[in-house]
């Protein structure tokens, strides 16, 4: 009876640090399954963090790079013997490729009425068919157009605006490229009062270095449109200077025009 006794106590021991021995192999795995999930959760974040920095990276290095070879067109008229002549300047130590300006003279027709300035001005045989009417606000216009292929750093060219009268006001839109192909606008609003010498700058849009598509100029409706179908930037929308485009005659147009578009005007280093 003793040894029976003796031997069941022996068994329940056994059992009983079976039991607590199960116990603590159970709360192990579990700690270490906490253990390893919390592993895992920081781990991914510092693989999130670390491919987040390396994005942030690679991007102020792009951007850093755009910026340096940003090159800084800028703009601006002048009136000399009731001619007026455009200066376009790269300020900047980069060149610029594919610059495209589109100037628009403004006269008011209640004190230069468009039926007499197209009589006056106008090529007869050119303007037979056109159609061409004020804006609501009474303005109608002359267009003219420059392009250069290349631009180069600390230069400037000036050249002439073909408008037979000096106009109120002038719409500029001026394009370019850098020379990793990113494309630039600003669209310019000039004035002159009385006996001013230069057009001053009443408004430039935008004021950022931000690339946008191309905004092409679509010669036989007046229209612009964005490259792919997309809608013209904000700048251009709340501009006037869509319609002063599209009530606006081209220079060509005009009698004595020299149909020099390419490469116009004269040089200088700046």
């Amino acid at each position: 009876m003793l040894l029976d006794g003796y031997c069941l106590k022996v068994q329940q021991g056994v059992a009983l640090e079976r039991t607590n021995l199960e116990i603590v192999t159970i709360i192990s795995s579990i700690i270490l399954t906490i253990i390893t999930a919390v592993y895992v959760v920081l781990t991914k974040r510092l693989l999130d963090a670390a491919r987040s920095a390396n994005e942030q990276n690679r991007y102020l290095a792009q951007e850093n790079q755009r910026l340096q070879l940003y090159p800084q067109m800028f703009c601006h008229a002048e009136l000399k013997a009731d001619e007026v002549f455009l200066c376009i300047q790269n300020l900047g130590s980069s060149a610029a490729v594919d610059v495209d300006i589109l100037a628009v003279g403004q006269y008011f027709d209640e004190e230069n009425p468009l039926d007499q300035f197209l009589l006056e001005y106008a090529a007869e045989d050119r303007v037979r068919n056109l159609s061409l009417a004020p804006t609501d606000e009474g303005f109608y216009g002359v267009s003219s157009r420059f392009v250069y292929a290349s631009f180069p750093p600390r230069r400037q060219v000036t050249a002439l605006l073909q408008f037979p009268v000096c106009p109120e006001s002038l719409y500029i839109l001026l394009q370019f490229r850098d020379v990793l192909g990113n494309n630039y606008f600003r669209v310019y609003w000039m004035f002159i009062n009385g006996d001013d010498e230069r057009y001053r700058i009443g408004a430039i849009d935008p004021q950022t270095a931000q690339p946008c598509p191309k905004i092409s100029l679509e010669s036989d409706s007046n229209r612009l449109a964005v490259e792919k179908g997309l809608p013209l930037p904000i700048q251009i929308q709340s501009s006037h200077f869509a319609s002063a485009w599209e009530h606006s005659l081209p220079a060509g147009f005009l009698v004595g025009w020299t149909r020099e578009v390419e490469d116009a005007g004269e040089w200088l280093d700046v």
